[in-house]
């Protein structure tokens, strides 16, 4: 997830740290902490480099775990998974693929009725 050693980017800057694949470049550090040292008057503690640091992981973090809440399966994977279900139901039935239609009929009929009550 973390890396800290420092590359060149083709461009020329250093960068910092690479968090979740993306990387934290020096002058991204340093561009934020000269803005909040102007509006503050220069009253910035020395350390606070450090927290501008942690701004920054903390915001690529959870950027980067909105993309993962955001995935979506494919519907061959969904398909996948209800075919295995669905063997692995009829193996503890024998293969009984009458009793399997049976009991999705039970089951579908008693979901009917739930909804019908509602």
């Amino acid at each position: 997830m973390f890396s800290s050693s420092p590359k060149q980017k083709s461009d020329g800057q250093s960068r910092g740290l690479r968090v979740s694949g993306e990387y934290i470049l020096l002058s991204d550090i340093e561009e934020q902490y000269s803005a909040a040292k102007e509006q503050s008057g220069d009253k910035l503690p020395p350390q606070y480099r450090c927290s501008v640091l942690d701004q920054i992981m903390i915001s690529k973090l959870l950027v980067n775990q909105a993309k993962i809440d955001s995935l979506y399966p494919k519907d061959e994977e969904v398909e996948s998974q209800l075919t295995a279900r669905v063997e692995k139901i009829l193996d503890y039935m024998g293969g009984n693929t009458e009793q399997f239609v049976a009991l999705l009929s039970r089951h579908g009929s008693r979901r009917d009725e739930r909804a019908d009550a509602r």
